[in-house]
């Protein structure tokens, strides 16, 4: 009876790490969909481009932004219209503090998604 007498080896129980990058359970593939970027943005903003320098600083901003695709300034309709994949905000936001002048969206339209969406109620940026 020699083998009634040993003691009795524990089992290491194997246990899952869960990564907090993960997403939970309950979130569904929908809703994290809705969060991702459109595939491509074309965005419209009314900036206060008078001169020939504000129009050279403009470009090296819009030129220097990684997620812009093209970009074109018009001048006398002080306009600029930019493309890319990118948050319109982040858009606005930059050239507003580089230049130190008012930037406006004007429109922002969205193509890569099945419906084309519109939004042309001005965001101003001061």
């Amino acid at each position: 009876m020699a083998l009634a007498s040993r003691p009795k080896k524990e089992i290491q129980r194997i246990g899952i790490k869960k990564s907090k990058n993960m997403l939970y359970s309950g979130t569904s593939l929908a809703s994290a969909e809705s969060l991702t970027v459109p595939l491509v943005q074309v965005v419209v903003l009314s900036a206060d481009i008078r001169c020939a320098e504000c129009q050279r600083r403009v470009a090296d901003i819009m030129s220097r932004m990684n997620e812009v695709e093209t970009h074109m300034i018009e001048k006398q309709q002080c306009r600029i219209s930019v493309c890319g994949r990118f948050r319109p905000s982040d858009v606005a936001i930059k050239p507003r503090k580089k230049i130190n002048r008012r930037v406006e969206i004007l429109v922002i339209q969205d193509f890569g998604s099945r419906e084309e969406q519109e939004d042309s109620t001005p965001v101003v940026v001061e």
